[in-house]
């Protein structure tokens, strides 16, 4: 049987093998390929990923030093804002990254077509679900674990000053959830471009 895998926007890959120039094995997921032969498993060492916009990849299986637990309570604030929709969790190896969408939300485009008068009786539920399995997200914010032992992380934002766009240090190094419930909060208010 043949490794696929089917993303967030309902799109399902195939894994495939090629080779390299200098006659190394490539792997590479496409819904159909002319290059490359289709694998059946999945090569030692590696695992199946997708990141938050849906690209999907073959990336080396490497020990998470993030928990569980620790995920868990960045989904808990993100859940408890207002903007909660507008954003996503990727774990890394050894750091929480959190994405913000780009385009508007299926709720956001909704109230913006009755505010011109463009009333429905439609079910908006596909739409919604269409709509926001599509997003596209880009990194805004991410939690750094750096003391495994004692479990401190570091934090990180993007910034956007002039032609400048690249990531801060943001805040001491602290417990995750003292970082966290300082900083996530912020995601979608003025407040947020004040952390540095």
């Amino acid at each position: 049987m043949l490794v696929t895998y089917t993303n967030r926007k309902n799109v399902t890959y195939t894994l495939y093998r090629d080779t390299t120039k200098t006659g190394k094995p490539r792997y590479f997921f496409a819904k159909e390929s002319a290059k490359g032969t289709p694998c059946e498993t999945v090569p030692h060492g590696y695992e199946i990923s997708e990141s938050p916009n849906g690209v999907v990849s073959l990336v080396k299986s490497r020990p998470k030093l993030i928990r569980k637990s620790e995920v868990d309570i960045v989904q808990k604030l993100i859940d408890k804002g207002p903007f909660s929709s507008k954003y996503r969790i990727f774990v890394r190896h050894n750091r929480i990254d959190i994405y913000e969408r780009l385009d508007p939300s299926a709720d956001e485009l909704i109230n913006m077509f009755r505010e011109q008068g463009f009333e429905s009786t439609a079910d908006y539920r596909e739409f919604r679900k269409t709509w926001d399995s599509r997003g596209q997200f880009a990194p805004i914010l991410r939690f750094f674990l750096h003391d495994e032992e004692r479990r401190r992380y570091r934090a990180e934002r993007m910034c956007y000053l002039g032609s400048i766009e690249d990531w801060i240090d943001i805040g001491p190094i602290d417990r995750l959830e003292i970082l966290a419930e300082d900083m996530i909060p912020r995601l979608g208010t003025d407040l947020f471009f004040e952390l540095c």
